[in-house]
């Protein structure tokens, strides 16, 4: 019980300071811009994503049931793709923007994913270490850091490179400390024979990520105002999505040993919780528009319905994640990799008609919720069946 709290609290510091951020960005840049600067954010969580290959879960999982060898193997091969994506990503946005100026304010956010992503590989090795203490202060300290950096940078940049910037420096600085706390025998050496074992993580994870794309889907199809709240929607849940995370980290390494009625029981909560939230945040609807019209002049009602859509099915997603560490702490990789594959390439389809036909943002949010609410079935079956008996 003291792990999770340590780790969430971590996080839940990580999700509030982001939320400022993301706040004052909305604040600040027009409809069009922060649609824009969105849009690439959750791209660039895909591309590190893709870069990681499976290879982080891997290391959770080596670390705490196999050899802590593989795992190191596996953390010096991670860091080297991440290093490549990173730069190749960020060299495509900076040509890109010779064409469209506005995408180089944006640039840093492909080497901060990469380097984001690098961190938290790092940090699950700690986790499977149970120094969860620390990872939570260098989970806190990440996004808080951004954040004083981001306020800084204000004095002397715009903001959409003052937003890119902070996230890139904190993230590098917290890079530094966690490879402080995680050293590697020099004797190490990449093994890219793992990213064969590691692809059906790869394939979750990407699947996972994947549901990124809506926010530059949505942009594509519907008008920039809608396309702002959808993203504001989306970005604001996000960092939420790290205490799922964290909560999936530790449920991996035990779940396992968990008996039967408990994990259900774990996993059935979960679940109502999620309802419960998503509930009241719509009962809350007018408040919710009172709080963020002070900070984004354009919000109206229907826009506030929009973002408390997406912020509900972010949160099924995120109750997914734990499910899916559940399935893998099961070796039900394989069928987890399926369902979220399909589920990512439904929602996604489903994201983009509703768009296209009928062109309102609350539609596209209510298909992308039914989308993961339904994961959430299939996923307990699995978890049903494979644990019978136990």
């Amino acid at each position: 019980m003291t792990d999770y709290i340590f780790l969430i609290f971590g996080k839940a510091s990580s999700a509030a300071a982001q939320m400022v951020m993301l706040l004052f960005l909305a604040s600040d840049l027009s409809a069009q811009q922060l649609s824009l600067v969105l849009a690439i954010y959750s791209l660039a969580s895909i591309v590190a994503s893709i870069g990681d290959l499976g290879l982080g879960t891997f290391v959770m999982r080596e670390s705490s049931y196999g050899d802590i060898g593989r795992a190191n193997q596996a953390i010096y091969t991670a860091n080297g793709l991440a290093v490549v994506m990173g730069i190749l990503g960020t060299s495509f946005l900076v040509i890109a923007s010779a064409w469209l100026p506005a995408l180089l304010p944006t640039s840093p956010l492909l080497l901060w994913a990469a380097t984001e992503r690098a961190t938290e590989t790092r940090c699950l090795r700690l986790i499977a270490e149970t120094k969860i203490l620390r990872v939570s202060l260098i989970t806190a300290g990440r996004r808080l850091g951004a954040l004083l950096i981001f306020f800084g940078c204000l004095f002397f940049l715009d903001t959409a490179w003052s937003f890119s910037v902070a996230l890139l420096t904190a993230s590098a600085a917290a890079f530094v400390i966690v490879a402080y706390f995680t050293p590697i025998p020099s004797t190490t050496r990449r093994n890219y024979g793992l990213i064969g074992e590691s692809i059906p993580y790869m394939l979750s994870g990407v699947s996972g990520q994947l549901r990124n794309l809506d926010v530059p889907v949505i942009t594509m199809f519907l008008s920039a105002p809608i396309a702002a709240a959808y993203g504001l929607g989306s970005r604001l849940s996000s960092p939420f999505m790290l205490v799922f995370s964290s909560m999936s980290n530790i449920i991996l390494t035990r779940a396992r040993d968990m008996p039967r009625h408990k994990l259900m029981l774990y996993l059935t909560s979960l679940v109502a919780g999620a309802v419960v939230m998503s509930v009241c945040g719509l009962f809350l609807l007018p408040v919710i528009t009172s709080v963020l019209s002070t900070f984004v002049e354009w919000i109206t009602p229907q826009y506030s319905l929009v973002i408390v859509l997406v912020a509900c099915s972010y949160l099924f997603a995120g109750t997914g994640i734990i499910f899916g560490s559940v399935c893998v702490a099961h070796g039900l990789q394989r069928e987890l990799s399926r369902v979220n594959l399909i589920t990512v390439v439904v929602s996604l389809g489903l994201i983009a008609t509703v768009s296209l036909i009928f062109g309102f943002g609350w539609l596209a949010a209510c298909a992308s919720l039914t989308c993961y609410a339904t994961q959430l079935v299939t996923l307990g079956s699995l978890i049903w069946k494979r644990t019978q008996g136990r």
